[in-house]
């Protein structure tokens, strides 16, 4: 099993930066997204993860 010696949380609904501007700041390898179903069919900041694919 792999460790991790940093773990951030970005929520979506608050962030307002460019997503994918901060994951390469960040220099992120891996990342986790957590949603429920309902949730993720309902909530209009998940867009933000399709912007940050193409940046």
């Amino acid at each position: 099993m792999q460790d991790f010696s940093q773990i951030d949380i970005v929520d979506l609904r608050y962030f307002n930066e460019n997503l994918g501007d901060y994951m390469k700041e960040k220099e992120y390898t891996d990342i986790l997204v957590l949603y429920n179903a309902a949730g993720f069919a309902e909530d209009a900041s998940v867009a933000k993860l399709a912007l940050a694919s193409e940046s």
